[in-house]
């Protein structure tokens, strides 16, 4: 038995990324290039920060676990 993946569906993937690569670069050295920029990093704080959060989340619920063996 034979598993692949299914070629369309990271091939969305990275159109997506392809097209935002595109515009920045095609931005790059106008007065909308700031503004991109701030997007591009909105948009990654956005999506970012709820991963970032979970880790945290876990190394504070270690800690806990921690402290309280400690107690």
């Amino acid at each position: 038995m034979t598993v692949t993946a299914d070629p369309a569906s990271s091939s969305r993937l990275a159109l997506g990324a392809d097209a935002a690569l595109l515009a920045l670069l095609l931005l790059r050295g106008t007065a909308l290039m700031g503004l991109a920029l701030l997007f591009h990093l909105g948009v990654i704080l956005a999506v970012f920060s709820k991963m970032v959060h979970g880790a945290y989340r876990f190394a504070a619920l270690l800690r806990a676990a921690a402290d309280q063996g400690q107690g």
